[in-house]
């Protein structure tokens, strides 16, 4: 990966500031409840605040998020795949989507050739793509934009799932773990993975219990975090495995490729339905294979053409774009010669 990129001539630059313990010069928004892990954890310094913010504590949504996580637990146990995936997306959709979701920022219009020339020369353009011959799809930022979710139930909503993310890794996983025969593979907002040396005779079904060093605070910690197994009733177990901030096994397997975040593979010898992901692209829909991971290391990419439909005017569209599905080149990090990572430092403007 390393090599394809310098290979290349450099990579492309993303604008965001990932997990850090250093703000490289910067101003940057903490919540109170990662200020106090950072400087827990890796001794943290604050030099200068810019601006601080008082909050009261409120508990509005939980009757909410309560009632809709044990319907979503119930259907689960019923094997309503449909009920469970809509509640899923209820409460996904309910705190935190209007202030990550960049979509509401800007407007995408098909035009003539004729109004194309003019949208090109206003100062809220972005981008153009030709579509036809004099068809074009223009892309422009909105002068105002309009949010239903307050801030600060969007920011702590963000904010504080980092913290709970690198509380399990450092509090637990490296305290409980022999950290020799783990290797963290791929990370997205809410979930990892890990390749996992334990028991050669137990299969992949054996979890992380054979690997535990300190088993004393494995067993006092444990049940905060993955779900107990020694619970017989179904409801009780599942309202276990699924509780609030908790983790719980998602897919396993004996094989994993990982290119970079929301981009890998997970299977198993005679696995006729591999887990593939590649964010923004219909993988399972174009012919992509466990191998086709595998050759993306060595510098051959995969791209295809994904179809959507755009209603405009009265008229539908339809779109086709030809994107990256498969690619060696890492871009939301800065990967080094010994393949580790650093998150790109900010653009001062």
């Amino acid at each position: 990966m390393y090599n394809q990129i310098k290979d290349n001539k450099g990579q492309k630059t993303e604008k965001k500031l990932t997990n850090l313990s250093s703000t490289m010069g910067t101003m940057m928004s903490f919540s109170n409840y990662y200020l106090i892990f950072l400087m827990d954890m890796f001794d943290f310094k604050i030099t200068e605040v810019g601006n601080m913010t008082i909050f009261n504590k409120h508990t509005v949504f939980n009757p909410f998020v309560s009632e809709l996580t044990k319907r979503r637990q119930e259907a689960i146990l019923r094997k309503d795949d449909a009920m469970q995936m809509t509640l899923k997306i209820i409460m996904n959709g309910c705190y935190g989507y209007d202030i990550k979701n960049d979509e509401h920022l800007t407007s995408v219009d098909i035009v003539h050739r004729d109004t194309f020339f003019q949208k090109h020369m206003q100062p809220e353009f972005r981008s153009e793509l030709q579509l036809t011959e004099d068809k074009y799809q223009v892309i422009s930022t909105k002068k105002s934009y309009g949010c239903d979710t307050p801030l600060q139930e969007g920011f702590f909503t963000l904010d504080i799932a980092k913290v709970w993310y690198l509380n399990f890794i450092y509090n637990f996983m490296n305290r409980c773990y022999d950290q020799n025969w783990f290797h963290f593979c791929e990370g997205d907002t809410d979930s990892m993975y890990f390749s996992v040396s334990g028991n050669p005779e137990m299969g992949i079904k054996q979890g992380l219990d054979w690997i535990v060093k300190d088993q004393k605070y494995y067993n006092e910690n444990y049940h905060l975090f993955l779900p107990n197994e020694s619970i017989t009733d179904k409801l009780e177990k599942m309202v276990h495995k699924k509780k609030l901030l908790g983790e719980c096994y998602e897919n396993e397997g004996e094989n994993m490729i990982c290119l970079g975040p929301k981009c890998y593979t997970l299977w198993s010898l005679g696995d006729k339905k591999p887990t593939q992901k590649s964010k923004g692209f219909p993988i399972k829909t174009v012919g992509v294979t466990c191998q086709t991971y595998s050759d993306a290391l060595y510098g051959q990419n995969y791209s295809d053409y994904t179809s959507h439909l755009q209603f405009l005017a009265g008229d539908m569209h339809k779109v086709t774009l030809l994107k990256v599905a498969l690619s060696g080149r890492h871009t939301k990090m800065m990967v080094q010669s010994d393949h580790s990572c650093l998150p790109f430092p900010p653009i001062v403007v």
